[in-house]
Parts: C-alpha cells; structure tokens; sequence
C-alpha cells in the first residue's frame, strides 16, 4: 500500500486542530465558573451588606423614638449590642412614665463595640454587663422598678393608648413604642422557650385579666363609647347603652384585637383560652339580643334568601355589624320554610377569630310576620 505524506499531514493537523479547540473549551469553562463564583460572592457580599444596612436602619428608628437625634449617634457609635441594649433600657423608662433621654449620659470616652445579639426586658445583657462603662451611661431606677415585668410595661402601653385619646401625634408615638414593644416580647418568649421548651405561661392571671380589661375599654372607646379613666361606663353612657348590643359588639372587636396581639406576642395558650371565653360569651350574648329583639325588626331587616341577606351586608349595604336581621331558610323534605333571626357581625371575625360572619340565633317559625315599625 503506498503511503500518503500528504494526506498524513493533513489527518495530523486535524488532531491537533481539534485538541486545541478541546483545550480552548476547557479554558472558556473555567474562566465562566471562575466568574460565576466571582459574582456570586459579590451578590452574597452585597446581601449582607444590604441586610446589615437594614438593620442599622431598624435600630436607628427605635432609637429615635426613645432619645436625642445626638444620643442616637453616640449610641450607634458603639455597635447593634449597645443599641440594643439602649432600647430596652428606653422601653424601661417610658413603663416608669420618664423621659429616656434625660436618664442617658453622653461620655466622651469612646466604647468598643460588644456584638451582643439579644437583649430582653427588664435585663442587661452579659456581654455589655461585662464592658461595663456603657450601661454605666444609664442612670440606675431602683431595683423594684427594674424587675417590672413584661406584663406591666405593656398595661402602661395601653394606659398611654387611653391618655392619647384622638391626639394623631400621640397615637403615632403610642404606636412605634408598641411596635417596639412586641418585638422585644417575641424576642424574649422565643428565647424563653428555646431554654425551657415546656415554658407557655407568660402572664399571672391578674395580669391577664388586667391586659383583657385594658382591651376591652380601648374597643370601647373605638366604638365612641365613652368610658373613665378606670375603664369604668358612667349612668348617662349606662343609659344610652340600654337596649343596643353595642357593649357585645365592643367586646368582640376586642377578642379580636387580642388575638392579633397574641398572635404577634407570646403566643400564650392561656391568653388564648381568655379570647375564645370572650368570644363565645360575647357571641351569646349577641344571640339573647337578637332574640329579645325580633319584636322590634323592621320589614327592611327581613330578607327572602341567605343570598338577599349577604348582598343587603356586602361594603355600602342596608345591614351593617351589629344589626339583627331576619331571613327566610329554605323548605327542605323534612320541613316547610321557617324564618330565623341573627346577628351581623362582619366577615373580619372569620378570619381573625374563627366566627361565622351571620350569628343565628333562633327559629321564628314559617308563619312569622314583623311587627316592628318601618
């Protein structure tokens, strides 16, 4: 067989060629995972910087709730523990009804920043108890007034709540404590109960009634019903009150407040046992009313289907919550048509508390007619 110089040469080339092109690939990955890793550290850099920034930002507007625009620079100058620390320390001083600020001292020595993550009410973190010169900024309030509970600090909340009335700038600081407030609360029960799994009672059972009581009044007053300083319903308001169900209506609004607050919170199983005993007698009540009341419906109240009486309560309908309504159920095989009577209540109590928006409370009967004045 003859040999082919030439075509040897040409078939070598092409290997070559082609293990030059295998090499150029080779290469173009690793520069692509080279810079893929590059800009997936730059992304990671740049989230924790981001995520850092947020931070600095949530601590900045706590501050300020509490101290001077002054004392906030100094006390982030210090780093998040001292910050931290600093807003526990100003949540104490507001329970006590004092002005945070004028109990903080401004040093000029500079502190060294202590890293502290967690800092819970009524306590000093280790690590800045250790440095020791920065809470040495804060002027001490007396041992009883420092082992206030959790508890007390948040019925102050709600006594500053009640003062503030409708006064807009007092609520929105009334608002951002509380805000704070229950950060700190869900800190603080949430490390509890890493410590002690089995922990879940956050409140005496004074407390608990106290902090219902205070819920129960704020939904009062929401509902312009005028109470006193003690939660308390003067004879005139007594009066007023005689024959409506606003009282039941204002307590349901408070169950439902409370859940939200505990949802948010601790989390207390017996706080929520409070809410469904509230919720339940405050739904009994609404069905005796209803069924006291059904001499008095008017014919715009009755509806000849379920479907009449959801379109009569939708936003900008005749039937609004609190309102005693009639409606016509449907024969079925067993029985003729009978008309029943209920309580409105809205549907943000299915949500929130687990209540069918439509309370029924009693069979009128299929040979009903209403005799109240239209």
């Amino acid at each position: 067989m003859a040999f082919s110089l030439q075509g040897f040469g040409a078939g070598f080339a092409s290997r070559v060629s082609s293990r030059m092109d295998e090499e150029r690939v080779k290469e173009d990955r690793a520069k692509e995972k080279a810079e893929d890793l590059a800009t997936k550290q730059r992304l990671a850099t740049q989230g924790k910087r981001n995520k850092e920034k947020a931070l600095m930002s949530d601590l900045t507007e706590n501050l300020a709730v509490f101290y001077t625009p002054e004392q906030v620079e100094d006390i982030l100058s210090n780093g998040k523990g001292a910050a931290k620390h600093a807003i526990t320390m100003g949540a104490g001083y507001s329970a006590e009804g004092m002005d945070p600020s004028e109990y903080y001292s401004m040093p000029n020595n500079a502190i060294v920043d202590t890293g502290a993550d967690v800092v819970q009410i009524g306590e000093i973190s280790r690590e800045i108890e250790k440095q020791g010169s920065f809470s040495g900024r804060f002027k001490p309030i007396g041992t009883t007034k420092q082992d206030k509970t959790l508890a007390s600090y948040e019925l102050s909340l709600l006594n500053m709540r009640l003062d503030a009335g409708n006064d807009p700038e007092k609520l929105a600081a009334v608002e951002e404590k509380e805000r704070i407030f229950i950060d700190l609360q869900q800190t603080k029960a949430e490390a509890t109960r890493k410590v002690t799994p089995e922990k879940d009672t956050f409140y005496t059972p004074t407390e608990r009634e106290a902090k219902k009581l205070k819920y129960i009044t704020l939904a009062q007053n929401a509902m312009d019903i005028e109470t006193g300083s003690m939660g308390e319903l003067g004879a005139g308001v007594q009066a007023k009150l005689t024959g409506t169900n606003k009282l039941s209506m204002a307590n349901l609004l408070a169950a439902k407040q409370l859940k939200v607050n505990n949802d948010l919170g601790v989390k207390e199983p017996a706080m929520y046992g409070e809410i469904t005993a509230l919720a339940a007698n405050t739904i009994d009540s609404l069905q005796q009313y209803a069924a006291r009341s059904v001499s008095k419906i008017t014919r715009d109240r009755v509806f000849a289907s379920k479907e009449e009486l959801e379109v009569a309560s939708a936003a900008g309908g005749t039937i609004k919550p609190g309102d005693v309504y009639v409606f016509l159920h449907p024969a079925t095989v067993e029985k003729p048509a009978y008309y029943i009577a209920g309580t409105f209540i809205s549907k943000a109590y299915e949500t929130s508390l687990g209540l069918e928006s439509f309370q029924n409370a009693i069979n009128l009967g299929p040979n009903w007619i209403p005799t109240g004045a239209n």
